[in-house]
């Protein structure tokens, strides 16, 4: 299911500073996983692997017993089938994330840059009026921003990017640590196409050498699932996923090199913060570049002045969108 049919809209908040970044260039910067706000958020699928993984083993565990004494005299000998297929799934599961997550960038098969949006729609509506408590404080006194994208022409401008720029481009809902098996099931599309391709791989004996077909499926989950803390933000991601050194090193090799968007840096806290710049000189036909709806003008002491500002800024440009100004109490 597109990420349109769920969300007609998708806000992204952001400072002063990246609000006038994102209007000049017309680009979204898409973060390194490394740099966002808590480094382990890409690690947290972890927990949750072993738990799918544990029945996939169980069933396949009894098909074996039942047809191998000695396979079936081993699993008893060992605890039984539960107790070992839980010992295994734990192993399996770190297998995999270390297969992705190498500690050694060198190693990295895979790169992951994340921009971030919310889904304010929920049980109160004005959210998508006024946007979020918890971004607006986060922003603090300074004030921020929420630029509301029209989430239909997002995803076509990211079909424009694939065709020019190579890489896995995906746009879906977070999971989160506290929600329950149904919703994980909602929200992570690709979670039925990993418990097929680990039935699978479980079959031809769980070697890392064939675990190739895993990765895909399970790269979707672990990219889309976080810590329940961050749940309130009900948040979508737009991933671009580019070869790692690893990956880049072997097509050197056979001679399959792609030509991939450019990695760009920016300096926070005096740390060099690798980014790329999605649709960035993409030719689409209008001005501006991205599909942004409106603008909403976050809560503060200048809040009329910084929507007096940034209306002049779109005059200029000659950008005809919509900025309100959000409603919501707040003393910073």
């Amino acid at each position: 299911m597109l990420i349109s049919e769920a969300y007609p809209e998708l806000f992204h908040y952001t400072s002063v500073s990246g609000l006038f970044g994102i209007l000049e260039s017309q680009c979204l910067w898409a973060t390194h996983w490394k740099h966002v706000n808590d480094e382990s958020e890409l690690l947290q699928f972890r927990h949750a692997l072993a738990g799918i993984i544990r029945p996939l083993l169980i069933e396949r565990a009894n098909e074996v017993a039942s047809t191998n004494s000695e396979a079936k005299s081993w699993l008893v000998e060992n605890g039984g089938v539960e107790a070992v297929c839980r010992e295994q799934s734990m192993g399996l599961a770190d297998m995999m994330h270390d297969t992705l997550h190498k500690s050694d960038p060198v190693e990295n098969l895979f790169e992951f840059y994340i921009t971030s949006f919310c889904t304010p729609n929920g049980d109160y509506s004005e959210a998508r009026n006024h946007g979020l408590l918890s971004q607006w404080r986060y922003y603090g006194g300074n004030g921020g921003y929420s630029l509301v994208f029209d989430t239909a022409e997002l995803e076509r401008l990211m079909e424009q990017e694939h065709s020019v720029w190579p890489c896995r481009l995906s746009c879906g809902d977070v999971s989160y640590s506290s929600d329950s098996a149904e919703v994980m099931e909602r929200r992570l599309d690709s979670l039925p196409s990993l418990r097929n391709a680990l039935s699978v791989w479980f079959k031809r004996g769980s070697s890392p050498e064939a675990i190739e077909p895993v990765l895909e499926p399970f790269l979707n989950c672990c990219i889309h699932y976080k810590h329940w803390a961050f749940a309130e933000e009900r948040e979508v991601r737009l991933v671009a996923t580019l070869n790692g050194e690893r990956a880049r090193r072997l097509h050197e090799i056979d001679g399959s090199k792609l030509v991939e968007r450019p990695r760009h840096s920016f300096m926070r806290g005096g740390q060099s913060v690798p980014h790329i710049r999605l649709f960035e000189g993409l030719d689409v036909g209008r001005a501006p570049r991205l599909p942004i709806r409106r603008i909403i003008v976050g809560p503060g002491p200048t809040q009329d002045e910084r929507e007096t500002k940034l209306k002049a800024f779109l005059k200029s440009k000659g950008y005809v969108i919509d900025v309100t100004c959000s409603s919501i109490p707040i003393r910073f």
